[in-house]
C-alpha cells in the first residue's frame, strides 16, 4: 500500500514537471522551482518540501 502511494507522488511529480513544459531529467540539472508550478500544485508543492519529492525520484530510479 506504500509503495502504491510513492508511485502516487512521482506520478504527481511528472505531471507537475509536464506542466511546467519541462522534460523529467532538467528537473535534476536545474530543479524544480515552486514558481514555474502549475496553479493547481502551487498549494500541494507548498506543504511538501520539494527535496521530498527529489528523493522519491532518486528512490524509483534505482
Amino acid at each position: 500500500m506504500e509503495i502504491h502511494g510513492l508511485k502516487l507522488i512521482k506520478n504527481l511529480l511528472k505531471k507537475s514537471v509536464e506542466i511546467c513544459g519541462k522534460e523529467e531529467k532538467d528537473i535534476f540539472s536545474r530543479g524544480f522551482t515552486r514558481k514555474n508550478a502549475d496553479r493547481k500544485f502551487k498549494s500541494h508543492l507548498k506543504s511538501v518540501p520539494i527535496c521530498e519529492y527529489l528523493r522519491l525520484i532518486e528512490v524509483f530510479s534505482l
